[in-house]
């Protein structure tokens, strides 16, 4: 991630990596005035909670905001529109913290196309090959933890489920979720995976002997993020190959 990058400053790096060519606030407007959507009544219920925890992403960011921009990404005409997910509310949040709410708009449509779709489709594919692939990875890495975790009823479609849907972003605190965010935008969002496999090895020693591992599952410790990137770096380059396709295309096909 980057040091000490100003927010308005990483939120145009964000549209450059993501190639968002224009955010002229018209066509934001346009789709507003298509809105409510169909699931307007799901975003009213979940745009409260999003990072409730969370004091920056409260000062910064309203809660209408949130509402308005899903709102309209699900009522603007597409060739394929996006559908309403679990999580897309959160996943939405780091791009409203470091952008105003029509460039978020584009970003977060971008984002959702290119980079990945299955993490946004109904039952939400993307995620559950996700943290199929945590388990493989884990397995692979550290397979003392891993058997560990298993013998003890911790299966990462239980843990590693928030995280993986998430891009960690419930993790917390926000502004190292942004410097996470800023890796996984540069190098690609497939990283998820072994982002989340650098979280648990980072809680290794208290994983490893404990009889009642998911009590501290349940909610990771907050976010270090260059020290997560390091580690995913770190872990990436150990990977056999095929895991390491598979990681790839998980959040496409």
């Amino acid at each position: 991630g980057l040091p000490a990058v100003d927010q308005q400053a990483r939120g145009r790096l964000w549209l450059a990596m993501l190639e968002v060519r224009a955010t002229g606030v018209e066509g934001y407007e346009r789709a507003l005035g298509l809105c409510p959507s169909a699931c307007a009544g799901k975003i009213n219920n979940d745009a409260f909670r999003t990072l409730a925890g969370d004091s920056e992403f409260r000062k910064t960011v309203t809660t209408e905001s949130v509402v308005r921009v899903l709102n309209a990404l699900l009522s603007a005409p597409a060739s394929d529109p996006p559908r309403y997910v679990q999580g897309m509310n959160t996943l939405l949040a780091p791009f409203l913290y470091v952008m105003d709410e029509s460039a978020a708009f584009y970003a977060f449509r971008q984002f959702l196309r290119n980079e990945c779709p299955l993490y946004a489709r109904p039952s939400l594919p993307g995620v559950h090959a996700c943290v199929q692939l945590v388990d493989e990875c884990l397995a692979f890495v550290d397979p003392q933890l891993y058997s560990h975790l298993r013998r003890h009823g911790a299966v990462a479609k239980i843990y590693a489920f928030p995280a993986a849907m998430t891009l960690s972003a419930n993790v917390g605190p926000l502004r190292q979720v942004v410097r996470l965010w800023d890796f996984l935008l540069a190098f690609g969002v497939h990283l998820n995976v072994v982002c989340i496999v650098a979280q648990l090895l980072s809680m290794r020693e208290l994983l490893a002997t404990t009889t009642s591992p998911m009590l501290f599952l349940r909610s990771f410790p907050p976010l270090r993020a260059a020290s997560v990137i390091r580690r995913t770096r770190e872990l990436y380059e150990l990977l056999p190959e095929p895991l390491r396709r598979r990681i790839k295309r998980h959040a496409h096909d």
